[in-house]
């Protein structure tokens, strides 16, 4: 979405007089913390302590941005590889390009060894593959519809119709990389993930960290803070506070750089001061 339209949208929801009402759980009870952009600004519900950008985003306005904008302004993850650098991707297993998944494939794996696995937000196929490398019997869910198609070019799967995702449940591990602050509101995708979590399996969750050292000191200043890209911002206390209404029992939360004994253990972090927030559910004690 350009600037432009961008600014049309908030002028539209002030006009139309849109509530501030937060747009998880439509408590009152918000707050303004601050602005980081023209027009706009950022506030948090003291009920769920869910951070969003007022005006909020609507279904619609994503839809229409992540199919036709988003890669403009995205970072190079998000942009397609020739059919030629997929191939030779493939080959090399991802090494030095900026979507290899690195240390999360092995903390992946420290959860589960193996099993049915689901990548929710998979762009074009690239955690997908990778996963499925390591022995996962591995699919993916994408909105975006030319991203899905290019997963074909991996010789993965990646599906665009929600009830086609659901009709492959359930999953060992439900497994969701810096999508979440992408979206108007998490219910529904929380609905998905109950769906789609096995009962003995593991919901891992990745959002930048807006709870860190660096989101402390910098405050909105900080880039993955609440914006046009991402109109939610989420700190550890959210997800404790929202994800057992979806049947998810234990919520465990870690920060970068990874201990991933600590993570096999679901030895969850009392500080977290890295830049990017991990969060591991479950609906049974332990993930076997």
């Amino acid at each position: 979405m350009t600037n432009l339209s961008n600014r049309i949208h908030v002028l539209w929801s002030m006009l139309t007089f849109q509530s501030k009402h937060c747009p998880y759980c439509q408590s009152r009870a918000t707050r303004r913390i601050g602005s980081n952009a023209y027009l706009s600004h950022v506030r948090e519900c003291a009920d769920c302590h869910l951070m969003y950008r007022w005006p909020k985003q609507t279904d619609k306005f994503n839809k229409v941005f992540y199919q036709l904008n988003y890669i403009r302004l995205a970072s190079e993850n998000m942009h397609l590889p020739t059919l030629a650098e997929a191939g030779d991707l493939v080959k090399q297993d991802f090494k030095g390009h900026a979507t290899a998944l690195g240390i999360k494939r092995d903390l992946v794996q420290e959860l589960k060894p193996s099993g049915r696995l689901c990548v929710y937000g998979a762009n074009w196929g690239y955690e997908v593959a990778q996963l499925a490398r390591i022995g996962f019997d591995a699919i993916g869910y994408e909105v975006s519809l030319p991203r899905a198609e290019f997963a074909a070019r991996l010789v993965v799967s990646v599906l665009t119709e929600l009830d086609a995702i659901r009709a492959k449940a359930p999953f060992d591990i439900v497994y969701c990389s810096h999508t979440l602050e992408h979206l108007p509101t998490p219910d529904n995708v929380f609905k998905l993930f109950a769906d789609l979590c096995a009962p003995t399996g593991c919901l891992v969750i990745f959002v930048p960290n807006c709870g860190g050292d660096n989101a402390r000191k910098h405050g909105l200043r900080w880039g993955p803070f609440s914006s046009s890209l991402h109109p939610l911002s989420y700190r550890a206390d959210f997800f404790k506070h929202a994800l057992p209404k979806y049947g998810f029992r234990s919520v465990s939360s870690f920060s970068d750089p990874y201990d991933l004994a600590r993570i096999h253990n679901l030895n969850s972090q009392d500080n977290l001061p890295g830049d990017e927030l991990l969060i591991v559910a479950r609906k049974t004690p332990a993930c076997s």
